[in-house]
């Protein structure tokens, strides 16, 4: 009967650390309407990506534009509902084309170490702001892949599926 009940435990916390390092995909999209949002010259249009409790392991952020006229724009990343500004710029350049314009990790046109400090809360906050000419912005979508948190779970799931063996090698032992 113990065998039995240790057997069940043993599987439950393999359950439980499988579940653990399970990864889980992100993916959000804000919208501005159908004719979008026009940002002007040092205007600024705030973005709130909802639901992150973990960081990112990889992240793409892709905007729809309508229109744009040469010019060049930062991306920051803002905390605390934007009491915060982070140090580091998410992304700065003057890539910006109409129809669908992509930043991603991979190819690292996003500062993947930025977004993630930028996260508070659950919440990740963008800041993107016009430096020089137009942009109208239809959407914004982030996604990426979300790192799990539990991995402390895990650790004591390991340890306490190691007990049995302890004991069982010890008592050979002796």
């Amino acid at each position: 009967m113990k065998k039995i009940l240790i057997l069940l435990m043993v599987a439950g916390m393999f359950l439980c650390s499988a579940h653990a390092f399970a990864l889980s995909s992100y993916s959000q999209e804000i919208t501005f309407g159908e004719n979008g949002y026009k940002v002007n010259p040092f205007d600024s249009v705030s973005l709130n990506f909802d639901g992150l409790n973990a960081n990112l392991l990889d992240a793409t952020l892709v905007f729809d534009v309508a229109a744009v006229t040469n010019g060049s724009f930062k991306i920051y990343g803002v905390k605390n509902f934007g009491v915060v500004y982070t140090d580091n710029d998410l992304v700065a350049g003057s890539g910006f084309h109409a129809g669908l314009t992509s930043f991603s990790s991979a190819d690292e046109s996003l500062d993947l170490a930025a977004l993630n400090s930028s996260i508070s809360d659950g919440t990740l906050g963008l800041y993107f702001t016009q430096m020089v000419g137009s942009t109208t912005i239809k959407s914004a979508k982030l996604s990426g892949t979300v790192a799990p948190e539990p991995v402390s779970m895990a650790l004591v799931a390991a340890g306490l599926v190691g007990l049995p063996f302890v004991r069982r090698f010890r008592n050979s032992l002796h």
